[in-house]
């Protein structure tokens, strides 16, 4: 999600299998896809390249140390993983007892 004021990011994200393509999200939108991890051999992979001016970051949105420390546990049928956009980096949002956003990239 994109909460970094009137600027917009351009999200690609893919993985092995799948690529979400190209987006570009404005304030307070965001992109969502789903997928299947495959249970024989979990080592699902998710990686984002966000660009917003002249900065840059690439990095994994989900895998195995993702998925035990900031994703969602299942409610229904589904998991939930949220990365955060603001002005001064990208954050994590940990979904323990309390809901904390992390920041793990300038």
């Amino acid at each position: 999600m994109n909460d970094g004021g009137n600027d917009t990011v351009v999200v690609h994200c893919q993985s092995k299998d799948d690529d979400t393509g190209e987006k570009t999200i404005g304030f307070n939108q965001s992109v969502d896809w789903k997928f299947c991890e495959n249970i024989l051999d979990p080592r699902t992979l998710f990686f984002c390249h966000f660009h917003m001016d002249n900065k840059q970051q690439v990095f994994d949105v989900y895998n195995k140390t993702v998925k035990l420390e900031y994703v969602e546990k299942p409610k229904r049928d589904y998991w939930r993983c949220t990365c955060l956009i603001k002005r001064d980096g990208f954050y994590f949002v940990h979904w323990g007892d309390m809901r904390q956003e992390i920041k793990v990239y300038n």
